[in-house]
């Protein structure tokens, strides 16, 4: 999700995608949906043995949150919400400069409050910031993005009637016409980088945790998952919600900010290399 100063429409420079880039992705996107339906599979049987897909880390409830740290971040989706609502550009372009400086400021204003609110360090380990286990972390977020793709895809194929050029997600409208100097790098960082930095800290971190304080676990990954993917708009909110539920369970069960990190960070970068490849065969970036 990322969440633009729009400007009027300009010249965007492109140049040529190699056309082995499309058949490259092609292999790779097979292989990683055929691993995504064998995820689904094991977790099936696994639920058959009444045996968790993903084990707990911690077994106590979450610390609480720091207020300011909610209160900015409540105040932070509720002005995209309300954003969602009002009339929107025709031919909007993204301002990636403008869409960069709001993006580390309140990600370091968020990050400020939390490491400054808490009266015990060790809450900050059980919110996610740990540093035990790295490997394990990544590779959770690696397992979480692949178990992902399948539940997306279906969602986005049932929304496709739905899906236009008007609705198109603005970077994904650079994309389709690619470029290998800044602007595609500025693409490249807010995908991949940085909107999964803040997107995790304030949904899973401050929001999921706050909220397991006053619902079940369960309950709170599904009102934080549904916030994550109502302010992305309709059509993209649907198909976004597995993606939102599977962040919201990966988090809850291993509580690392690194490992949904990692998961949200795979998902935007295969959706780059989508769009990508599909511009280089010619055809119009999935919205």
């Amino acid at each position: 999700m990322l969440f633009a100063s729009m400007e009027a429409p300009g010249e965007i420079p492109s140049v040529d995608v190699p056309p082995i880039w499309g058949a490259a992705f092609t292999v790779l996107g097979i292989t990683v949906l055929w691993a995504s339906v064998k995820i689904w599979a094991i977790a099936w049987q696994q639920s058959q043995q009444r045996q968790p897909f993903i084990d707990s880390r911690f077994f106590l409830r979450p610390p609480r949150v720091p207020l300011f740290a909610v209160i900015v971040a409540l105040n932070w989706i509720g002005l995209i919400l309300l954003s969602k609502m009002l009339p929107q550009p025709t031919n909007p372009v993204v301002n990636l400069e403008g869409v960069i400086r709001d993006n580390l400021v309140v990600t370091a204003l968020i990050a400020f409050l939390v490491w400054t609110g808490v009266r015990d360090r060790r809450w900050l380990i059980r919110l996610g910031f740990r540093m035990d286990g790295l490997s394990n972390q990544f590779r959770y977020g690696v397992l979480g993005f692949v178990a992902a793709l399948v539940p997306v895809y279906v969602c986005r194929i049932l929304t496709s009637p739905y899906q236009s050029e008007e609705v198109m997600h603005p970077l994904l409208k650079v994309v389709q016409e690619p470029s290998f100097g800044l602007e595609l790098f500025q693409v490249g960082l807010l995908a991949v980088i940085l909107a999964p930095i803040q997107e995790e800290l304030v949904f899973r971190v401050i929001l999921q945790s706050w909220l397991e304080r006053f619902l079940s676990p369960v309950a709170a990954v599904v009102v934080s998952a549904s916030l994550f993917a109502a302010v992305h708009g309709f059509p993209d909110a649907v198909g976004l919600m597995p993606l939102a539920l599977i962040l919201g369970y990966v988090y809850q069960r291993r509580r690392s900010y690194l490992a949904v990190v990692v998961l949200h960070a795979c998902f935007n970068a295969f959706n780059l290399l989508l769009a990508l490849a599909m511009s280089a065969a010619g055809l119009d970036a999935p919205s």
